[in-house]
């Protein structure tokens, strides 16, 4: 059996738990538990992405939908865009605000910049004169859960293995463990073990996860600076 199945990490619960066998807690609740912290950890950290296939826009529209067209569902947010010209290699687009339209220095009429709207919708500054294509990557959530305990899980069975980064598969026991311990009504050890859950999520979507560039935003020199106590 490859580590880590899901039997293999509802062992290591049961073990952080101190019940060996099912008792309190059944193999089902665990199941349950395990895939819930699966489905958290891609939701807070962005560690599962989709590459779109491409999106194209239309002339003089300057938003594109991209999560709701895409057949891959289960998409969250979209992280980074390209532009893909004729020939040659894509294209990074930089993110701005909203109120960033219309102020940016343009190049040219390709795409340039971009940002989302809603949770199924980019914008793209210039606005496209004609039809240009765009690769979208976009964060994404678990498809279906791992094992067969769970109801409507949809997973094959005791060799199911996570989806999420290894970096990330410890992290399934203590998102297991504290939801056991909230269950149990230890509330303290629970919170403990929550908040230590989360901030090691961070830590490892800053320091290995994140990729991609920094924001226009976060380069750009103010138009205006103004002097303490002026």
């Amino acid at each position: 059996m490859a580590w880590p199945s899901i039997a293999d990490i509802r062992t290591r619960v049961r073990d952080a738990l101190n019940e060996s066998t099912a008792a309190f807690y059944t193999d089902a609740m665990l199941d349950r538990w395990i895939n819930d912290a699966q489905r958290d950890i891609a939701l807070k950290t962005s560690c599962l992405e989709h590459i779109s296939s491409t999106i194209t826009t239309v002339a003089s529209q300057k938003w594109v939908y991209t999560i709701a067209t895409d057949a891959t569902p289960y998409l969250t947010k979209v992280l980074y865009v390209e532009y893909v010209p004729g020939s040659g290699t894509p294209i990074g687009l930089w993110r701005i605000t909203p109120s960033m339209v219309g102020r940016v220095p343009l190049s040219g009429a390709t795409p340039q910049f971009w940002f989302p709207w809603g949770d199924n919708m980019i914008f793209i500054e210039p606005t496209p004169a004609s039809t240009y294509n765009l690769l979208v990557y976009a964060a994404a959530a678990p498809i279906t859960s791992l094992g067969t305990n769970e109801t409507g899980g949809g997973g094959s069975g005791e060799t199911d293995t996570p989806v999420v980064p290894a970096e990330l598969v410890n992290n399934l026991v203590d998102g297991a463990v504290w939801r056991a311990l909230l269950r149990d009504g230890q509330y303290a050890k629970s919170l403990a073990l929550y908040t230590k859950h989360n901030n090691t999520l961070m830590r490892v979507r800053a320091d290995i996860l994140s990729k991609y560039a920094m924001g226009r935003k976060m380069l750009e020199i103010p138009d205006r600076i103004v002097e303490g106590g002026k």
